[in-house]
């Protein structure tokens, strides 16, 4: 990816966040609230139109890659939440992460 370096710690922020908030979505229950994981959703959703804004579709399928590399055990169930999250988003193109 092709991130200005001033911009580097800003999508590494991002990063972080995203995979907190996909590692919480991942522990959810039947139990959950209606209202926590709609929370979660839409904070997801921001921070991908976040990476959209910072690096554009590239930022987008590179945090979208690295949340899948990150726990290969996991991978479907991360794609679901991400996905979930992302789509509606004028700039996310879900067929664009197949790999």
């Amino acid at each position: 990816m092709d991130i200005t370096h001033a911009r580097k710690p800003k999508y590494a922020t991002l990063l972080s966040a995203l995979q907190a908030l996909v590692v919480a979505a991942e522990g959810q229950d039947d139990t959950a609230l209606p209202a926590d994981v709609n929370a979660r959703r839409l904070a997801i959703r921001r921070i991908g139109a976040e990476l959209f804004d910072l690096g554009g579709m590239e930022a987008m399928n590179d945090a979208f890659a690295a949340m899948r590399d990150q726990a290969p055990d996991r991978t479907g169930r991360r794609e679901t939440i991400i996905h979930q999250a992302w789509t509606g988003l004028p700039c996310w193109q879900a067929e664009a992460t197949t790999r």
